[in-house]
C-alpha cells in the first residue's frame, strides 16, 4: 500500500461532469496554481484533507478565483456542467 511519503508529484485537475447524465466531459490541468492559493478559495477540513485530496465542487464564486490564476480562462457553463477540483498522486 502506497503511502504520502511515496508520493513523486501531486497533479491539480479541474473535472468537468455533465448535469444531466454525470458524464464525464474532460479535465483541465491547473497544476501550476500552488496548494496555498487552493486552500485560500476552498474550505478544507483541516484534521482530514490540509492537500485537498478530496474533491470538491466548483461554483461561480470559485470559478472566478480560480480563473485568475488561469491563461486563457476556463469558460464555465454551470447551467450544463458541474465542475470538481480533483488532486492525484503520483506514486513510486
Amino acid at each position: 500500500m502506497a503511502s504520502r511519503s511515496d508520493i513523486i508529484s501531486v497533479n491539480t485537475y479541474i473535472e468537468v461532469f455533465n448535469i444531466s447524465n454525470d458524464e464525464y466531459i474532460e479535465e483541465f490541468d491547473i497544476s501550476h496554481i500552488p496548494l496555498a492559493i487552493l486552500r485560500t478559495i476552498f474550505d478544507p477540513n483541516e484534521e482530514y484533507d490540509v492537500e485537498l485530496y478530496l474533491s470538491y465542487s466548483i461554483n461561480k464564486e470559485k470559478s472566478i478565483a480560480l480563473n485568475s490564476f488561469i491563461d486563457p480562462p476556463i469558460i464555465f457553463e454551470f447551467s450544463k456542467y458541474e465542475y470538481f477540483l480533483q488532486r492525484y498522486g503520483d506514486y513510486k
